[in-house]
């Protein structure tokens, strides 16, 4: 739906400019969520060539586009920016929906079984 509004608004090249900001903002967070889940939780079997200096070097990359991009045309980057940051609140609302009893994901599942392990054999 906001696709749809904002291809008859807009043009092209203000979509992909919202589109580019955007992902890689996203970029950059899943390189730091693999840097923490790599530091706090058990090794993988899931290897990353030259860890941990091409998730750090992605995200400096990733960093360097998205300012860039906010210099070189602003009104169009900040809304890609706010759809980042508005996107925070609903994961929480849908978050809390589902600790609220409603179903999980298979993954969700695996990560609290894996943590409810971890509690009852530290404690």
């Amino acid at each position: 739906l906001i696709s749809l509004v904002m291809a008859v608004v807009g043009d092209f090249t203000v979509l992909t400019q919202i589109y580019g900001v955007t992902i890689y903002i996203f970029y950059a967070l899943a390189m730091v969520s693999l840097i923490v889940l790599r530091r706090t939780r058990e090794p993988s079997a899931y290897r990353v060539p030259l860890y941990p200096l091409l998730p750090i070097v992605f995200i400096i990359c990733s960093v360097a586009l998205v300012v860039n991009a906010v210099i070189s045309a602003p009104v169009q980057s900040v809304g890609g920016v706010l759809f980042c940051v508005m996107s925070y609140p609903v994961y929480l609302l849908v978050d809390c929906a589902t600790a609220e009893g409603k179903p999980r994901d298979g993954v969700t599942e695996a990560l609290l079984a894996e943590e409810s392990a971890e509690e009852a054999t530290a404690g």
